[in-house]
């Protein structure tokens, strides 16, 4: 790379790396850098951990690691513009988030309290640990062996204590020195996208408004600027234009207010800069006011929102949980980590073997995170003499050293998948059309039509005289003591399953008094559909919204789950098959759908996508002979089966 000032990091200049190696044939050192960070299994799964919002709530939202992409790229035009060392600062970007945990600030929040007897966790600090050591690709060293520049870059900060730990890289912690401008650069495009991209989130998820932002002079005034030049522009138009000005004015500023630092400064060479007693880049006094109040109305209004501090509390609790389980039984996680916590325990102690779970934790994805928990979750309450019998998540299972259950619920007979829906105005229609299917049917759902009617148990119980299974479809949905004593007088009713409503408190509740009962909470109403989400201040696909609500439920103790046949494939490959997945709107292959019913699937579809249940009403109540369509309906659900 030409043309790069004086005081710019260069191969000429480098600190080197720990394990000497020879140099790239067509590329820098720093390139070399880069691309292994990419290429590294750490890099690919800032995929599926959170930046804001858990990565199944949209597939839209950022990630750590289009966090990281956009960190890169707004470093390198600064870096450019600056004449400092594009590939260096771009290697930095890339590797800043290599060690953030699942769930975002709220797992490593969760994972440091877990570790406060043992050292603690930082991010910043556990991304140079997978640097120098976790990652384990190549046959000369442990970890990347990255260079100097690009180690200091990612370190940022650390204790004297750790420092201590780290040679020639903690000794410069020790000095105080700073870092090179092209660390101090990467660290400063983190602010910007973070902040920027952050709002753009939050506006799309529809917790922020662009209203609630106009007290944010920063955003007001780019606001203004973009609506006086563009009047007619369309809102999702105007909230890319304002992000867009935001970062070009946040760039522009760093520019010109670093390069007149470094110009009264003078350094002439990269050791001059870490030696100056402050960081030479940085905002100029009203910008920095700017980003520390958007910062702190970010924090105020959307890291601290109800519905993002839902899934937030839940991830801590999954954390917390986790780290106690694999530190009392390290075979629950891969061999390789079992070995490396008992020699590290042979070595350090507690200490020693609490920091190697707590690599293992920080290195799941949230949806690896999600499984692994379960797995964790259906271990402590199965008794199977040394081996897990029954509950757990194929992949979470296979790589946490646990046998894996049968890929989907086949002990369920096909005659007993079909539940008809006795959604009739009181208790003489329903019999009769019992009484009509016969032995076509054996599984039957009662809902609020019937309680309203005032005959429900007493219809509950004429069905199971006549050895009928019974669905309770009663959506409960109330504050979580009301629930629990409302499930607590249907559970000894005979009834297989109970359908809920509601937040993790709810369905905790629920699940606390259900007895013999399977609890499913319902996600989304198969009548609702992408517009109706809309007009409830949803913004949300409704499969993300599913997915969102699915994951909680289980979380909390459900026993599975309501929702359409369209959702039940990703169902099955974010939770595997251990929730009972029961599904409604179902309509024969070839029937009409003009209904109130808006996402609808065939019976054959349903199950192939993983649904257990199949909840027929109007298909078979309005055919001209109910029992000949319940028999068609059973042979489709046995055809699909074969």
């Amino acid at each position: 790379m030409t043309g790069l000032a004086p005081y710019a990091a260069t191969e000429e200049n480098s600190r080197g790396r720990v394990h000497a190696e020879d140099s790239p044939s067509h590329r820098t050192e720093f390139q070399r850098d880069r691309d292994r960070i990419i290429h590294s299994a750490s890099f690919r799964r800032l995929l599926y951990k959170t930046q804001v919002f858990v990565n199944h709530e949209g597939d839209h939202y950022r990630t750590r690691l289009t966090h990281s992409l956009e960190v890169a790229q707004i470093a390198r035009t600064m870096a450019r513009a600056m004449r400092l060392n594009e590939d260096l600062a771009e290697a930095i970007s890339l590797a800043h988030d290599l060690g953030h945990t699942p769930f975002g600030h709220a797992g490593q929040d969760a994972l440091d309290e877990c570790m406060q007897a043992f050292g603690g966790f930082e991010h910043n600090l556990q991304s140079l640990r997978v640097v120098d050591c976790l990652e384990d690709r190549y046959a000369a060293f442990r970890g990347l062996n990255l260079t100097f520049e690009t180690r200091e870059g990612i370190l940022k900060h650390c204790t004297p204590e750790r420092a201590r730990t780290l040679g020639d890289l903690g000794q410069h912690f020790l000095e105080r020195r700073q870092p090179g401008l092209e660390a101090q650069l990467a660290n400063r495009a983190d602010e910007i996208a973070y902040n920027i991209h952050d709002v753009d989130d939050g506006l799309r998820s529809g917790v922020l408004r662009v209203d609630d932002l106009g007290e944010v002079e920063f955003f007001a005034r780019w606001r203004r600027d973009v609506e006086r030049r563009y009047p007619r522009i369309r809102p999702r138009q105007r909230i890319y234009e304002v992000g867009r000005a935001m970062i070009d004015a946040l760039v522009g500023d760093l520019v010109a207010t670093s390069e007149a630092r470094i110009q009264r400064l003078a350094p002439r060479s990269i050791d001059a800069v870490r030696a100056h007693e402050k960081p030479l880049i940085g905002f100029s006094q009203p910008f920095a006011n700017a980003q520390r109040t958007l910062n702190a109305f970010l924090g105020e209004h959307l890291y601290r929102h109800p519905r993002v501090r839902v899934m937030s509390d839940e991830a801590h609790r999954i954390v917390t949980r986790m780290f106690a389980a694999l530190r009392d039984d390290f075979d629950l996680m891969p061999p390789e980590y079992a070995r490396r916590a008992r020699a590290a325990g042979n070595r350090g102690g507690a200490a020693g073997s609490a920091r190697v779970v707590a690599d293992y934790i920080a290195g799941m994805t949230d949806r690896f995170a999600f499984e692994a928990h379960a797995v964790i979750r259906d271990e402590s309450s199965v008794e199977c003499s040394g081996t897990l019998a029954t509950g757990l998540l194929p992949r979470a299972a296979r790589m946490m050293n646990v046998p894996a259950p049968p890929t989907r619920h086949r002990s369920i007979p096909p005659s007993q998948r079909l539940i008809v829906a006795l959604d009739v105005p009181g208790a003489e229609p329903a019999r009769a059309l019992v009484e009509e299917l016969g032995e076509a049917v054996e599984f039957y759902k009662i809902g609020l039509e019937m309680m309203a009617s005032g005959c429900y148990f007493e219809l509950l119980d004429w069905l199971l005289e006549r050895d009928k299974q019974v669905f309770a479809d009663l959506k409960f949905y109330d504050i979580p003591a009301t629930v629990a004593a409302a499930v607590r007088r249907v559970a000894g009713c005979g009834a297989s399953f109970l359908t809920v409503h509601g937040d993790r408190a709810i369905i905790e509740a629920a699940a606390s008094e259900k007895g013999p009962l399977k609890v499913l909470a319902v996600t989304v109403l198969t009548s609702i559909g992408r517009d109706d989400l809309r007009e409830m201040g949803i913004d949300m696909e409704v499969e993300s919204l599913v997915l969102q609500r699915a994951r909680l439920a289980v979380a909390a103790g459900s026993d599975g789950l309501i929702a359409s046949g369209q959702e039940a494939a990703a169902l099955r490959d974010a939770l595997g098959p251990v929730p009972l997945i029961v599904t409604p709107g179902v309509r024969p292959a070839g029937a009409s759908s003009r209904d109130d019913q808006k996402r609808v699937v065939t019976p054959a579809r349903a199950l192939a996508d993983g649904a257990d249940y199949l909840v027929l009403g109007r298909p078979i109540r309005n055919a001209p002979s109910p029992r000949r369509a319940a028999e068609a309906v059973q042979a489709e659900i046995a055809a699909a089966l074969q």
